[in-house]
């Protein structure tokens, strides 16, 4: 299979089991709030992120095993693909172990976070719940990096979503039947051992060799050991930017607040697992690129990601602010809405990330991540301090333009240093420059939006307003986009791919 043709596969069964588990994910939120509540809500997103303190115990053992797959995927060596995977299954073993004595170590810990009482819940056996699932989930999952080293990510699409369509029906179920948080949980881990379990008949199946008894040579050993002490500055900088949000909301605000950002951080994720499936089905691709063609070839195709990335991420930002409240009151009802002013920090930060995805495609294709790893150290600390301060200030809107800060230092600091200089051996300008029209184009077609809306009158029928406002937020910045990048190669190519395809 071509790599454009296991990237669209990727992609389209990629989006298609993400719509599946988006739209019943949306149904059993629905269901926790109206059977357990706001705050209980608010209590699952903290466990979820005290989690990823534990996950982070990976210590980008992945990352590296991943990087080290390439090649030997391309040369179809089944000798070290054997060799890599089992010494994997020997990490993921131990990282298992690390969470289970880390989960125990943070259990006198909770009450610290969570100051409010929840007479239903006992947080202390919720929390070990959550352990227990993301320890299954290290010792049983390990097998699903080959297929995502060697664009088969396609399968785990259709496992995850046969899975999930079971386990959101039996959540359903249990919510409404049981009224049960802790049986609520126990879906989830008894769902992710089957996904787990049939991913690895998968990968038995396809790739036998991998049971060889084989020892990874030493020069590789101490390549992944490089890349993993190198991680894990970049893995705690990724939880304090990506997880700390809830636990500073439940912490000055309490878990009520938490619950509301719960409700728009379905929101973000279900686009986001979709808009990342676009961008994973070509981040293996990425890495066969520059092994295969080098580094002129990546340096263009990142170029054609970004406009990708630009035009999508714009749009669904602008609709994300004008159009959240509007799908909250038809999902939820009223009442259930954050600020204007924290949706728009929050719409602001999606779009920031969303535009940084094809320069850390670039980073991870080439295994940058010892060189720039006090990078993330700076970034972390400013989230952290930014985010504390601004929320003592101006209140929960202060959380996440911290946030916004932090992922700005990147945009102006890393990926013009190792992604462009570095990696591309191009100048720093030269990303600085392109990131400085991306922003300022994703400000004029806010803003022209905005004036746009705000001449129409305030629609009281939610459907309505959100179709409206949807549309209004689709077509501005989509012909904004066009008129200024028509005459770039990068819009030239996909015009030309798209009239080929089409003409066939």
């Amino acid at each position: 299979m071509s790599r454009k043709t296991a990237a669209v596969k990727i992609a389209i069964t990629g989006i298609i089991s993400s719509l599946i588990i988006a739209v019943f994910g949306f149904f059993v939120q629905k269901a926790f709030i109206s059977t357990l509540g706001v705050k209980v809500s608010g209590l699952n997103g903290v466990f979820t992120n005290i989690i990823s303190v534990l996950t982070m115990a990976d210590f980008g053992v992945s990352t590296a095993i991943v990087f080290n797959l390439y090649k030997p995927l391309a040369q179809k060596d089944e000798n070290k693909i054997a060799a890599l995977m089992q010494y994997y299954h020997k990490c993921c073993l131990a990282i298992g172990g690390i969470i289970l004595a880390g989960g125990l170590l943070l259990l006198p810990f909770l009450s610290f976070i969570i100051k409010e009482e929840t007479p239903s819940i006992n947080i202390h056996l919720t929390f070990l719940l959550f352990v227990f699932n993301a320890l299954f989930s290290y010792v049983l999952n390990y097998k699903r990096v080959l297929l995502q080293a060697d664009q088969k990510s396609s399968k785990i699409n259709l496992v995850v979503s046969v899975v999930s369509l079971v386990s959101y029906s039996a959540k359903l179920f249990v919510l409404y039947k049981f009224n049960n948080f802790y049986l609520f949980i126990l879906c989830n881990i008894i769902a992710k051992i089957i996904e787990d379990l049939i991913i690895w008949k998968i990968v038995d199946k396809k790739y036998p060799y991998i049971h060889k008894k084989k020892q990874l040579d030493k020069s590789t050993k101490a390549d992944i050991t490089k890349k993993i002490k190198a991680s894990v500055p970049h893995n705690v900088s990724s939880y304090v930017v990506y997880s700390t949000d809830s636990l500073l909301l439940t912490y000055f605000f309490g878990s009520f607040q938490t619950g509301l950002y719960v409700n728009y951080s379905m929101i973000i994720s279900a686009i986001n697992i979709i808009t990342n499936n676009l961008s994973n089905a070509v981040s293996a691709g990425m890495g066969n690129i520059l092994a295969k063609e080098g580094r002129d070839y990546l340096f263009i195709n990142t170029k054609r990601l970004s406009l990708f990335n630009y035009w999508i991420y714009t749009t669904i930002s602008i609709a994300l602010f004008f159009c959240a409240s509007y799908f909250i009151r038809l999902w939820l009802g009223d009442d259930l809405f954050l600020s204007d002013i924290t949706v728009a920090a929050i719409a602001i930060n999606f779009f920031l990330n969303g535009i940084r995805a094809p320069a850390n495609s670039a980073l991870s294709a080439a295994g940058i991540l010892h060189e720039n790893r006090f990078v993330p150290v700076a970034e972390a600390i400013i989230n952290l301090t930014t985010s504390i301060i601004l929320a003592k200030l101006i209140g929960v809107p202060g959380i996440f333009i911290g946030t916004i800060i932090s992922t700005l230092y990147q945009h102006l600091y890393n990926y013009p240093k190792y992604a462009y200089e570095l990696v591309f051996r191009q100048p720093r300008s030269l990303y600085l420059a392109s990131f400085g029209k991306k922003l300022i184009g994703f400000l004029a077609c806010a803003i022209v939006t905005f004036f746009i809306i705000n001449l129409l009158p305030e629609e009281s029928s939610p459907i309505i307003g959100f179709i409206r406002n949807g549309t209004i937020s689709c077509l501005v910045p989509s012909l904004l986009i066009l008129l200024t990048t028509a005459k770039t190669p990068e819009f030239k190519y996909f015009y030309n791919l798209f009239r080929s395809k089409f003409s066939r």
